[in-house]
């Protein structure tokens, strides 16, 4: 139940994601009036005539609106539930992913030293433009740089003409050499670790020169169980005090079954931060996000159905915008 009184069914404010927004209008405005007639005709012909009698101008300016209030609801959303809200960020990360692009509706909580960041990240390349949702959880713990570079999320890759590769997400962007062993990370280059049976079906592992040990090491208990329960949807860096979850999806979004995942997945990483810092001999954080929660979220089943590696808005077909 909300703080007004209202049902809902999570522990956290959602109201801002569906509540009116002030640029609603009473009628339907030129792109609702298109997508009603593409979705009414499915042939080809139908699909032509909402085309030809599409108000090009006003579609664009009611789909500029909508981004608006998009952004609107998000910080509201925000606010509500304890965080600051960014549309766009440039301060940099040292995470292998951020290059070449920049951050997008980022919600960012913070407890001193603990920072907790929600956020979309689009590369502007013309060769090779991509995009994906992030975790960013900074705790100051200085643990081995590794890199947990999970296979489900390869899963919807297509195959090449020769049949099936052994592709992954991060050695198609990072991997130098041409080799599966080495990936590279802040300028640092990273081996391949055989870590055995228990992680191999989940990950391909990565560390630091020389740190083999240390990884073995902290790879155990519930640090182990959280990597393998997250596996199915992101890979996972640790480096330089921070700890990224990178997903094949935006995780800023208005569907508040996907914000109950997004905030359980964050618990979990908390959870662990928690021990880390214990076990580092630093002073633990004494506050408790708001959206921490212990009960168990199951993943929004249409996750599994979003391709791997996303496009950015900017680079998606403009149909899939406009009828989506």
């Amino acid at each position: 139940m909300n703080s007004d009184g209202n049902r809902s069914p999570y522990w956290f404010d959602d109201r801002p994601l569906t509540a009116p927004l002030s640029t609603t209008a009473d009628e339907p405005g030129s792109l609702s009036r298109f997508r009603q007639a593409w979705a009414k005709n499915p042939s080809l012909k139908g699909k032509l005539a909402a085309l030809t009698d599409a108000d090009v101008r006003g579609m664009a300016a009611d789909w500029w609106a909508e981004r608006r209030a998009a952004g609107e609801r998000l910080e509201r959303f925000a606010d509500a539930n304890g965080f600051s809200y960014d549309k766009v960020v440039t301060e940099p990360l040292p995470g292998m992913r951020f290059r070449d692009g920049q951050r997008r509706s980022v919600l960012t909580w913070s407890a001193s030293p603990v920072s907790v960041q929600f956020g979309d990240y689009e590369r502007n390349d013309r060769t090779r433009p991509y995009g994906f949702g992030y975790l960013a959880v900074r705790h100051d713990v200085q643990l081995p740089h590794l890199v947990l570079d999970a296979r489900a999320n390869d899963a919807g890759v297509r195959q090449g003409l020769l049949g099936p590769r052994d592709h992954s997400s991060l050695n198609a962007n990072y991997g130098r050499r041409g080799t599966a062993t080495t990936i590279w990370s802040g300028g640092k280059e990273l081996h391949q670790l055989d870590l055995g049976a228990e992680l191999d079906p989940y990950f391909r592992t990565y560390a630091g020169l020389g740190s083999d040990d240390r990884v073995r090491t902290f790879l155990t208990g519930e640090t182990l169980q959280v990597m393998i329960g997250l596996s199915m949807t992101f890979d996972v860096e640790f480096v330089d005090g921070w700890t990224f979850l990178y997903a094949e999806h935006d995780l800023v979004t208005d569907e508040a079954p996907e914000w109950a995942w997004n905030f359980w997945v964050a618990s979990r990483i908390w959870d662990l931060v928690t021990s880390w810092r214990a076990t580092a001999e630093l002073p633990p954080v004494t506050e408790r996000p708001a959206f921490w929660t212990a009960e168990p979220i199951q993943r929004p089943k249409r996750l599994g159905r979003r391709p791997a590696a996303r496009k950015p808005r900017s680079e998606t077909d403009w149909l899939d915008l406009l009828t989506d």
